[in-house]
């Protein structure tokens, strides 16, 4: 085995890049150093004060991660006052088709908080989690090769309800495991992600004032958001009861009622405004456009 040694960018420490001189071929990274990874990204976990158990289970999980964490202590949306600043009933209803429960209020303004926080520091990238969410043993393997190759995204998401990445095409390797992918359709939760300052300044704009659930509304596809998927994903929950409580808050709307209509329009606007910018992509990325 022969190694090269290459310069990277600006602060950027030396890199090596090992080829194999066999007849087998082997994919190359530009590696950045563990102290530049720490340097640029900030690790932020959404808690509930009474969440205790949550969060002494989230400190055992994440214990020999590199990134060290930082608690945001979520918004316990049940003590809010109504009306609610930013939150928009009328809107929210004709999306979903019922009230929103106080733990989606919660954890929507929750999320801002942590987005806010993140732009207050002077890092590049922010891992944001749910307290319920864990890493796989090749998670920092697989962020790390991300945030090397995050010239083509904004947004990464790091996990999904969905266990199937279904409608989503690879266009890059990271790890002999890990790919980054551009997903066409749905997969949209909040557990755990990646953004970019740069589009975290956008999100907290364009995410005021609340309108549907925060997850549908951070993956709806805006412009200069650029969005993608690590597959397989680095991150797996715990699914401990859900504190946010929409148990009692069932749709109560039927064919019959205009509001359904409007609804069912809504939501699948959105998702072909998503599918479209998320072809555009796929195209530039797998044609270098």
């Amino acid at each position: 085995m022969r190694c090269d040694t290459i310069a990277m960018n600006r602060d950027m420490q030396l890199a090596i890049v090992c080829k194999v001189e066999s007849g087998d071929r082997m994919q190359c990274y530009s590696m950045k150093t563990s102290k530049s990874i720490l340097d640029r990204v900030n690790l932020y976990v959404i808690n509930l004060d009474r969440s205790v158990d949550r969060m002494e289970q989230f400190a055992k999980d994440f214990a020999s991660f590199p990134i060290p964490f930082i608690r945001v202590p979520a918004i316990e949306g049940g003590t809010l006052t109504i009306p609610i600043e930013n939150y928009e009933a009328p809107m929210f209803f004709l999306y979903v088709g019922r009230e929103a429960t106080p733990g989606e209020i919660g954890c929507y303004f929750s999320h801002l908080k942590a987005l806010r926080m993140f732009l207050e520091s002077g890092k590049e990238f922010a891992f944001i989690c749910e307290d319920d969410a864990a890493p796989t043993p090749e998670c920092y393997a697989g962020i790390e090769q991300a945030i090397a190759h995050s010239e083509s995204w904004d947004l990464l998401r790091l996990y999904s309800r969905r266990q199937k990445a279904s409608l989503s095409v690879s266009y890059r390797s990271l790890t002999s495991i890990h790919a980054l992918c551009t997903s066409i359709y749905g997969m949209s939760d909040a557990a755990a992600y990646i953004v970019r300052r740069r589009a975290a300044e956008i999100l907290v704009q364009k995410l005021v004032p609340m309108t549907c659930q925060y997850d549908n509304a951070l993956f709806q596809g805006r412009r200069g958001v650029r969005e993608a998927t690590v597959f397989p994903y680095c991150v797996f929950r715990h699914y401990h009861q859900s504190t946010i409580g929409y148990d009692h808050f069932k749709r109560n709307l039927y064919p019959w009622h205009l509001v359904f209509w409007i609804s069912c329009f809504r939501r699948l606007w959105f998702r072909a405004v998503r599918c479209s910018f998320q072809c555009v992509r796929l195209i530039r990325r797998r044609f270098g456009w």
